[in-house]
């Protein structure tokens, strides 16, 4: 099973929610390892979890799109506006496999 190393680029022309939701995926996924299939399924229910939670504290704020590509050794996640453009990107998850492991099996989790 492949793993991943992940970076998140948060960007700060984003909305009120993009922020909110950028800062608590950093939190938890900026400069970590994940393994691919469920573990990358749930990141993106993270993601939608703290949307949705940010949403039920303030009921203003728009909800965006979570989206997911997938290549042959990286994969991508982004949140942005639902509306057409690139001006309002909140965050770029981004995981590169690792070619090389030299760590023991069963490390910390």
């Amino acid at each position: 099973m492949n793993k991943y190393f992940v970076t998140v680029f948060i960007y700060s022309n984003t909305t009120k929610l993009g922020r909110i939701v950028a800062n608590k995926v950093y939190d938890k996924y900026h400069e970590s390892l994940v393994t691919e299939g469920k573990q990358l399924d749930m990141i993106v229910e993270f993601i939608t979890k703290a949307m949705e939670q940010a949403i039920l504290e303030n009921h203003r704020l728009k909800r965006m799109t979570i989206k997911k590509y997938t290549g042959g050794n990286f994969f991508e996640i982004t949140l942005g506006s639902s509306s057409i453009g690139y001006d309002k990107f909140s965050f770029t998850l981004s995981g590169h496999i690792v070619r090389h492991d030299y760590c023991e099996e069963g490390g910390e989790q």
